[in-house]
């Protein structure tokens, strides 16, 4: 259990963490951060691999994941990327914003180790991609759980979550937006249609919460923050 307090802590946290690796980050015309994707795949089994010396539950093999080709139906399903366990695959939308690629592939390939729960695959991916020696990779697992924190301090505590807003770089603000205005274009009756099957998935596999679950990993993130800091 945690406080509204430690919630705002873990956030200043994230917003430090994400201003620092913003700096580093390659920015294309528009301003926005842009990850590496002519070698993206590769970096991200070997990103993965390398987090197998810190968490050995995620040794073994892992696969080089791939672009699905039919990116405009996963965007208009507001999908990500999919994980096949039968075939060892992780698949990932590459038409999304750049900075949650890496992210979404480390979430897959948890899914491919058998952490089939949102939340976990979700932290999973956030603690590979802060290991990674790639600043890209560290970006993206770092606004990815700021993104989630964020979300359930606005809940509870807008006046800091106001503030703590105000402390984010321009250019992971500009990302942010465009992420919403991305995903805003793609929704529809299909993404409805989409989600609520997803929804009914994830309770038939005992994920009580549904697609509410993936919210869960604030608790994880939380709670990891306050035994490491």
């Amino acid at each position: 259990e945690y406080g509204v307090e430690d919630l705002i802590h873990t956030c200043e946290y994230l917003t430090d963490q994400v201003n620092n690796e913003a700096k580093r980050m390659r920015l294309d015309t528009w301003g926005s951060a842009t990850v590496n994707e002519a070698n993206v795949e590769n970096r991200a089994t070997e990103t993965f691999s390398r987090a197998s010396d810190l968490y050995p539950s995620l040794s073994g093999y892992v696969p080089k994941p791939k672009t699905f080709k039919l990116y405009q139906g996963m965007s208009s399903q507001l999908l990500m990327g999919i994980s096949i366990p039968f075939t060892m695959e992780a698949h990932y939308n590459d038409d999304m914003p750049s900075f949650q690629i890496p992210d979404t592939i480390c979430h897959e390939f948890a899914h491919i180790k058998g952490f089939m729960r949102e939340e976990e695959a979700g932290f999973i991916a956030y603690l590979v991609c802060i290991s990674s020696p790639y600043s890209d990779f560290r970006y993206s697992g770092y606004l990815s759980a700021y993104t989630y924190c964020m979300n359930d301090l606005y809940k509870c505590d807008r006046i800091n979550y106001l503030r703590i807003r105000d402390k984010l770089c321009k250019t992971a603000s500009d990302d942010l937006i465009y992420n919403t205005k991305y995903w805003n274009e793609h929704e529809g009756w299909f993404s409805r249609f989409s989600d609520r099957m997803n929804d009914l998935y994830l309770k038939w596999n005992h994920q009580e919460q549904g697609v509410l679950s993936y919210r869960l990993m604030t608790d994880l993130v939380v709670s990891y923050y306050l035994q490491t800091q």
